[in-house]
């Protein structure tokens, strides 16, 4: 289940978004009634994305937004009122800000809250292949480190050092990285 942020010190307008989100398919909405509690809120919790009411009594709201852009993964919807929209989207669309003006009706937010949806997988996606190339970025290195030591302390050619690690981890039933890492540990 997806989580939402709502930032907002509109009892009105908090009651409307929850009632939009809801019908979205998003009954778990944490509401702050500012930009220093959703910071905080932020560093105990991912929120899948953060939705906020401009403007805010206590600080900038298009600041806000920006901050949680660039510091969390959370996608952030900002909800301006229309003669402020062109001016405040394009300070922030390039923090990936999805700016929506305001008087809103519930089709439109509902539109605005799935384009953050499919935002936020596309990002999710990309996190995943990220951890997934850091890993076998991280399993080359002690390959690497492995075959360095076999070339200079057994005095093979880097291919056969490729072909001793991957032999041995073939008969040993271990991975080339267990392998590469029992080689590092004897010669280090």
């Amino acid at each position: 289940m997806e989580q939402v942020l709502l930032v907002c010190d509109s009892e009105k307008a908090t009651e409307f978004c929850r009632d939009v989100l809801k019908k979205q398919g998003y009954p778990d909405v944490f509401v702050c009634k500012n930009g220093p509690e959703a910071k905080r809120r932020l560093l105990e919790f991912d929120y899948d994305f953060t939705l906020i009411n401009a403007p805010l009594r206590m600080e900038s709201s298009e600041g806000v937004a920006i901050d949680i852009a660039e510091k969390n993964v959370s996608q952030v919807i900002l909800l301006v009122n229309g003669e402020h929209f062109d001016e405040v989207h394009a300070h922030t669309r390039d923090y990936g800000v999805i700016t929506v003006t305001k008087p809103i009706h519930a089709r439109d937010m509902a539109m605005a809250i799935d384009f953050s949806h499919i935002a936020q997988s596309r990002i999710k996606m990309l996190m995943q292949e990220n951890k997934k190339l850091q890993k076998k970025m991280n399993e080359l290195k002690f390959i690497n480190h492995a075959k360095i030591l076999l070339v200079q302390y057994e005095e093979l050619t880097e291919e056969e050092a490729h072909k001793k690690i991957e032999r041995q981890a073939m008969d040993e039933r271990k991975s080339r990285v267990l392998v590469s890492k029992e080689i590092i540990d004897k010669y280090e």
